[in-house]
């Protein structure tokens, strides 16, 4: 630490040996204000120097001060500084000499920093502490900081001592100069480094834009925290304030813009059987007016009410969708749900903590599952009326998938079965200029046998078309129709037997 001190005494015999070089002058104490010094005896802190000249002229005054002299800003900047009035107890304490010469150091560049703000050159408060503590921390490792250009020409250090307590305490003092050529030139500096990162900043916000049109969210995401770190190093200048507000107002806008939907409905999961059940999601967002799916999404699931092993997608893919999968299912029977969620662990990594929470918590509206046990033995049947018998066995098609992918028996109808579900069906099939169009109207019920209730009466209106003939988009809709007949019936059902 030697190296980084020179003492009062030899600033002062270099001054003198200059013709008309007057030595540095200290002002008068402030009226109003007592010496912090105290005495022994007088029920406060008794403090003796460790280190440094305690008899130095600029130490003659009291309290932080500054003056100019001779084309350089001198400042006595202290870490331990009284509080209230009347030499009251000081209102900081160390309890090593080091970190009283940080807090010390810390005022003196804080000073600095006023003396700049004061011509122009302004950070933000959260830029201001991360730049004078990286500066604290390089003149405590003996090194030099390129900006500001201050010198630290002496340090004295305090040992305090106090009859109620049993803890020593340090405090320091610093003669800090700032000599104003260098004050010019760090102005500048800093307005020209300002100018820079303006273009740099520009580049990458521009650059998110079209990440985000391309849905790729977080990479867009990584853009912008590109840029406003950069915007973190500039002071504050009105050549940078176009991404200054574009960086946070987009952040701020995608901490809010994803949804998420699940792209098939009600799903059934046996309790305890190992049966891989998916269950896709899809994640989105708008964007100037579109809808743009969120590619490489990094997601999670969480099973609400259940437990549950998952083996799912751990992000989305390029139609932004992640597969949910859940392997197998534990709990009580009944209704339940997933929770589709960011994963927040790996975007605090991309990220970092402080961008990322403001993304955290976010999930997606909870989707409905079942648990049940023994689902397949519930059984279902259908019956169709109004259509031929090849276009029945279309729609029988679509519907029976659907429901022994939900986890029912699909069984002709009779006495026996749970629930039996009727329908009517009708289909208009014409031509149109890129190929065939087919509508089909299903209407019906579905009756539980088990309770002796109608618990739906389903009406689904379909309509396909296909470029290659009548009799594929006939194939489509009647196929389309019986899906959607299923998923109505299948949250009925289940809740009908309770």
């Amino acid at each position: 630490m030697g190296l980084r001190r020179i003492s009062a005494a030899l600033v002062l015999s270099c001054c003198a040996a200059l013709a008309g070089c007057a030595a540095v002058r200290a002002p008068s104490i402030h009226p109003g204000e007592e010496a912090v010094t105290l005495r022994p005896g007088d029920g406060k802190r008794v403090c003796s120097v460790v280190e440094g000249d305690g008899d130095a002229s600029w130490r003659a005054g009291e309290g932080e001060r500054s003056w100019n002299d001779r084309g350089s800003y001198f400042v006595v900047a202290e870490s331990d500084v009284a509080s209230g009035t009347g030499g009251g107890e000081a209102g900081e304490r160390y309890a090593s000499a080091d970190e009283a010469e940080s807090g010390a150091v810390a005022r003196a560049y804080e000073f600095a920093f006023e003396k700049l703000a004061s011509r122009g050159v302004a950070y933000e408060d959260r830029q201001l502490r991360r730049m004078v503590n990286e500066r604290v921390d390089i003149f405590m490792q003996g090194g030099e900081t390129d900006f500001p250009r201050i010198s630290i020409n002496d340090v004295v250090i305090e040992a305090c001592g106090h009859p109620a307590r049993e803890a020593e305490t340090y405090r320091a003092s610093v003669l800090a100069e700032y000599p104003i050529s260098r004050l010019r030139g760090d102005i500048n500096n800093a307005k020209w480094y300002a100018a820079r990162v303006l273009n740099e900043a520009g580049v990458l916000v521009s650059s998110a834009r079209s990440l985000f049109s391309d849905g790729r969210w977080l990479d867009a995401l990584l853009e912008l925290k590109r840029a406003r770190d950069l915007l973190d190093t500039a002071c504050r200048q009105p050549v940078v304030e176009g991404p200054a507000e574009q960086v946070p107002s987009l952040m701020q806008w995608a901490a809010g813009s994803l949804s998420v939907e699940a792209e098939e409905g009600i799903r059934v999961l046996d309790v305890g059987e190992r049966r891989e059940v998916d269950i896709p999601f899809r994640w989105s967002y708008e964007w100037e007016g579109r809808k743009v799916m969120a590619a490489r999404l990094p997601v999670t699931f969480r099973a609400h009410g259940f437990d549950a092993v998952f083996d799912s997608d751990p992000e989305t893919d390029d139609s932004g969708t992640a597969e949910c999968r859940v392997v197998v299912a534990y709990g009580d029977p009944g209704e339940y749900a997933i929770e589709p969620r960011l994963d927040f662990g790996v975007l605090s990594s991309a990220l970092g903590g402080a961008y990322a929470a403001g993304l955290e918590p976010f999930s997606g509206p909870l989707h409905r599952v079942f648990l049940v046990e023994n689902a397949h033995a519930l059984s279902v049947c259908l019956e169709v009326s109004g259509v031929g018998a090849s276009d029945e066995g279309q729609l029988r098609s679509g519907f029976a998938r659907r429901m022994e992918r939900d986890g029912f028996r699909i069984e002709e109808c009779g006495p026996d079965v749970d629930v039996v579900v009727s329908v009517r069906a009708e289909m208009n099939s014409r031509a149109i200029d890129d190929g065939w169009s087919t509508v089909v109207s299903v209407d019906g019920s579905a009756f539980d046998q088990r309770t002796a209730l109608v618990i739906g009466r389903p009406s689904v209106l379909c309509e396909e078309r296909a470029g290659t003939g009548e009799r594929e988009s006939e194939v489509l809709a009647l196929k389309e129709a019986g899906r959607l007949l299923a998923a109505y019936l299948t949250h009925r059902i289940l809740m009908s037997g309770e």
